[in-house]
């Protein structure tokens, strides 16, 4: 089977098949949230297409998931109730607290004036949220110009000399700020 010819009914199936309740996969696939359990329930009832996706969406990502060793990490995120969500909330309270000033305490307990912060661990755990969101894209490399580092008067010549080369009459201007004309 492949995808649903209705759009909205494919999004319907993918979203059944991530594991959102019918309610909210009949929402996420554009359809009005009025009624959603009513209206998902009788779509569910009256085309018979949408289970066997959702079973063959879950199949294919199961196979794949298979495939990369994902199995048991995602049964123990879901037993341990880590999602992306909580991890992202998890970070961003890692590093309020790593940036917050502590006190440093001395072997009784008592506060010695002196505070520090891991603005390390601070910075990974905003880094890492960044990445989430996409905020931080790798460096390309720089493609080097082969004129960069040559001067005017070094650029206007190699012109002129590939262009004598080519049999083109040019007339190159040795004074930086006046314009080729070829001829």
């Amino acid at each position: 089977m492949t995808a649903l010819l209705n759009k909205r009914k494919e999004l319907f199936a993918q979203a059944l098949a991530e594991g959102l309740t019918q309610d909210a996969a009949y929402v996420t696939a554009g359809y009005s949230p009025k009624q959603a359990r009513a209206a998902a329930s009788d779509l569910l009832r009256k085309d018979k297409t949408i289970k066997p996706r959702v079973l063959e969406i879950r199949k294919d990502k199961g196979d794949l998931l298979t495939k990369a060793g994902m199995v048991p990490v995602l049964r123990a995120a879901r037993v341990l109730g880590i999602d992306k969500e909580r991890l992202l909330k998890e970070l961003w309270d890692n590093a309020m607290q790593a940036k917050a000033a502590i006190p440093v305490l001395d072997k009784n307990g008592v506060a010695t004036g002196v505070y520090n912060a891991n603005w390390a661990a601070s910075n990974k755990a905003l880094e890492l949220i960044g990445r989430e969101f996409g905020m931080f894209m790798p460096k390309e490399e720089v493609q080097v110009n082969e004129y960069a580092n040559k001067t005017t008067k070094e650029i206007l010549l190699e012109i002129e000399e590939k262009c004598r080369k080519m049999g083109i009459k040019i007339e190159v201007p040795m004074i930086e700020g006046e314009s080729i004309r070829v001829s």
